[in-house]
């Protein structure tokens, strides 16, 4: 058992399901921080990536229905494959916010939560292929 297996299950005792969650993302951190030196992500990092993500542009292209509609919709998921295929930047598919799939063609924006305090605006543009 290496140091971070012992940390969390010393952390376990009496906690409920989400009391451990945090505890592991706890744990992580502070396991990243050690090896590595610094932490995954600072703050100053996620308002870089943020104003990145906003000047940048992704496009996604879905097949055309009768009458130049959208067939089908654009779920995050392929928003995040376009952005890592496009811009090469990795974006967590959970991270994205859309209240619905993008079911017209057009441009939209999207909100993507880096942080509680940090959300980017991301221009997503559906086009037809």
């Amino acid at each position: 058992m290496n140091t971070l297996e012992l940390e969390i299950a010393r952390r376990r005792k009496g906690k409920t399901r989400r009391d451990m969650a945090s505890a592991i993302g706890k744990c992580l951190n502070a396991y990243a921080k050690k090896e590595t030196g610094k932490t995954p992500f600072t703050d100053e990092e996620k308002l870089a990536l943020a104003a990145e993500l906003e000047q940048k542009q992704v496009t996604v292209k879905i097949k055309a229905g009768e009458g130049g509609r959208a067939f089908g919709s654009v779920s995050s998921k392929e928003i995040a494959a376009a952005c890592k295929e496009q811009h090469n930047i990795e974006i967590d598919k959970k991270k994205i916010q859309l209240a619905e799939n993008l079911k017209n063609f057009g441009a939209y924006e999207v909100g993507i939560k880096l942080h509680p305090q940090v959300t980017a605006k991301l221009t997503v543009k559906v086009a037809e292929s």
